[in-house]
């Protein structure tokens, strides 16, 4: 029942993407490149400050064994107390920021946008018992009642004209319904108790989640900073798009993937059994889902850009095409983070994050001198090759998995995949050229997913029925008891 519970998760992730996807045209035609390039300069700041506000303590209440008024108080008033003091922090480095980037408004939308630190600090809670009693229901729908209030304030905004305060808006309007929702599912409210004891006990594990999320975090958006510091906020804003566009696939598994994975393989390890089953299987569900996903995205861009955004943000196609190998290893690594944190290996984490962290800052200082297709190309490298030093050490704790074992897991997707592509390239080139781009984009689509499909049905058809019960357990149903193992064990 809990696995068939985090369907409900996925499908509200699925939603709140869906609709991400149907904001950008609004965003994009009405913002334009420039706002678009000065939210995503903001919005490092502001997420770093929300790492450093949960400092990982939720995890520790989810993983506790018994749940007390004292920890929750203790949990609540130490972010609560971060928080403020990281606004304090924020407003007074604003203006300076803000003259350093060479962006005027930048010190007026960090001020507003700040305001939901608050908003995070009383969400840390509730949410974390809402994961502890496997509420899925309630989370999904604060996913969705988030979603519905995105779409409301930047419905609000465009109407009257607010221009990129909209998307201040839209934040804010997001991490209310949440605290609001996740209030009132939980049937928690804020404890103003605190133990420094508590503290003590819990920032050891929270403190190596916090520093492992912080330094992928300014790996992921360091080229934020730069890019809009040194070539513009436009520059940024066609940047940012596609590093948006390629991370779709994380969006929508990432919750279910992570906690399927960390709760098999905790099981697993409890009870002495193999670990590779449940890690094999969600490497090869992960690589069926995100590499047509991937391929698809780069071979449709010329046509989708255009036609959804508009052609002042052609410059986004060629992003895309660099950052597609960066969405796929970034999907698959959401199976690797699940067995350390299942094995209680947070320091692993941190030590991995730290250099896979370390490759990508230093390969977006040395592509930003260059360009920002550059920086995309080396973000991609340095992901992969840091995917591929984490896999070697997955393997190494699940002791039964080997690399050939991976190779037959995830080769299959990626071959349907790359023969897709080449099938979609080919008849755009060849057929259907003299189409309306919106005829032309459609049928690419249509013949993507077509072609996927019958290369997996008419080169490795044995596979198929295992890979639709893998499928559904990415997005959260429960596996079908007495199916028999997948041929790559």
């Amino acid at each position: 029942m809990p696995a068939q519970k985090l369907l409900i998760v996925s499908l509200a992730s699925t939603f709140r993407t869906i609709v991400q996807i149907a904001l950008m045209p609004i965003i994009g035609r009405v913002l334009g490149p420039r706002a678009y390039g000065q939210m995503a300069l903001v919005f490092p700041f502001i997420f770093f400050a929300t790492l450093l506000a949960e400092s990982g303590l939720g995890v520790c209440i989810v993983r506790a064994e018994q749940v007390t008024k004292e920890l929750e108080g203790t949990i609540f008033c130490f972010s609560a107390s971060v928080s403020i003091f990281l606004i304090s922090l924020l407003a007074a480095l604003a203006y300076p920021l803000g003259k350093l980037l060479g962006d005027p408004l930048f010190p007026a939308l960090l001020l507003g946008t700040s305001s939901i630190l608050l908003l995070v600090a009383l969400n840390i809670v509730p949410m974390a018992l809402l994961w502890r009693r496997k509420q899925y229901n309630i989370i999904a729908l604060g996913d969705v009642v988030s979603t519905l209030g995105s779409i409301g304030a930047i419905a609000t905004g465009v109407f009257f004209g607010w221009g990129i305060w909209s998307l201040v808006a839209q934040q804010i309007t997001i991490w209310t319904c949440r605290v609001l929702i996740a209030f009132i599912g939980s049937r928690s409210r804020p404890r103003f108790l605190f133990h420094w004891r508590i503290i003590r006990e819990n920032i050891s594990f929270g403190s190596n989640l916090t520093a492992s999320s912080m330094l992928s975090f300014i790996a992921r958006n360091i080229d934020n900073v730069l890019i809009g510091g040194l070539m513009g906020s436009e520059t940024l804003g066609y940047y940012a798009l596609a590093f948006q566009i390629v991370g779709l696939p994380v969006a929508i598994m990432s919750s279910s993937v992570y906690y399927h994975v960390l709760s098999g393989i905790s099981e697993a390890s409890r009870k002495g059994l193999p670990l590779s089953e449940h890690f094999l299987k969600a490497l090869r569900s992960v690589a069926l889902l995100t590499s047509p996903v991937m391929v698809g995205l780069a071979v449709t861009a010329p046509l989708s850009i255009p036609f959804i955004l508009g052609d002042k943000w052609l410059p986004t196609v060629s992003l895309l095409y660099c950052l597609a190998p960066f969405g796929f290893a970034q999907a698959m690594s959401e199976p690797i983070a699940g067995v350390l944190i299942g094995m209680g290996r947070s320091e692993l984490k941190l030590k991995l994050g730290l250099l896979s962290s370390s490759a990508a800052i230093a390969s977006i200082v040395f592509g930003v001198f260059f360009s920002s297709t550059t920086v995309a190309l080396g973000i991609s490298l340095a992901e992969v090759l840091s995917w591929l030093f984490a896999l070697h050490k997955a393997l190494e704790l699940c002791k039964d998995a080997s690399i050939n074992g991976v190779l037959r897991a995830v080769s299959v997707p990626l071959i349907a995949a790359f023969l897709m592509g080449c099938v979609v390239v080919s008849v755009q080139q060849t057929f259907f050229i003299d189409f309306p781009l919106g005829v032309r984009l459609v049928i690419s689509g249509a013949i993507g997913i077509f072609a996927y499909g019958a290369i997996l049905v008419g080169l490795f058809r044995d596979q198929i029925s295992d890979d639709i019960v893998l499928i559904k357990t990415a997005l959260g149903y429960k596996p079908i008891k007495g199916i028999h193992k997948t041929w790559w064990f």
